[in-house]
């Protein structure tokens, strides 16, 4: 089940884009619970709870040149109605992710749900970008270009015609770095086949404006 919501917290009419995985695809992913806990995940993953909404999620294998795709989401069939963010980060060794959970207001928060998975270079029929707050790329695959067209508003271009398939894009930073500035994504418009529009606002709390943050953006066809 899936529900949109208005920045403050609402039900409302939308288009949105989803993608699937089982971990039996290539794209490796973890599912966390509200009491901070992993239940399921693909082979050989793991979680440490690092306390008051951060966590370190571990892989068997490394995803330090991979893009990393979290969202807010109930582990079965339910809703979460507490609105929250989950942003990313590398972790502290090449096979980890860096995970917060933060509430309306930026702070962090624990007792939040998420699924994270990794969209790597080797992975066949996707795509991806971990772009700088500048517009540029700091990892993506070969042939990919990124701009910043105005203020929070970013296009990214790939070699490849990726009208039919699905994009999600995640606030996380480039590098090890906590992802200081929350702030909320948005897959906009954008010229060309294999172009993504990206867009970046602060979160409603501090007024929903237009903000230049790093993302990652995944490409899943």
């Amino acid at each position: 089940m899936w529900r949109r919501r208005t920045r403050g917290g609402g039900l409302t009419d939308g288009p949105f884009n989803l993608v699937v995985t089982c971990g039996n695809d290539g794209i490796p992913f973890v599912v966390v619970g509200y009491g901070a806990n992993y239940l399921r995940g693909s082979a050989g993953t793991s979680l440490s709870y690092q306390g008051a909404g951060r966590y370190t999620v571990n892989f068997p294998t490394a995803v330090n040149g991979c893009a990393f795709l979290a969202t807010v989401a109930d582990s079965g069939n339910a809703l979460v109605y507490s609105p929250s963010y989950v942003f990313t980060a590398k972790g502290s060794t090449a096979t980890s992710i860096y995970i917060e959970t933060k509430n309306p207001g930026g702070g962090l928060q624990d007792g939040v749900p998420f699924h994270v998975a990794a969209v790597c270079p080797s992975v066949p029929g996707t795509r991806y970008a971990v772009v700088n707050a500048n517009g540029t790329l700091s990892r993506a695959n070969p042939g990919t270009k990124s701009s910043r067209l105005a203020t929070g508003k970013f296009q990214i271009t790939h070699l490849q015609n990726i009208t039919g398939c699905a994009r999600l894009a995640t606030r996380g930073s480039t590098g090890t770095g906590v992802p200081f500035n929350p702030a909320r994504m948005e897959i906009a418009p954008a010229a060309g086949s294999g172009a993504s529009g990206v867009w970046v606002r602060e979160l409603a709390f501090f007024g929903a404006n237009f903000t230049n943050q790093s993302f990652h953006l995944g490409v899943v066809c």
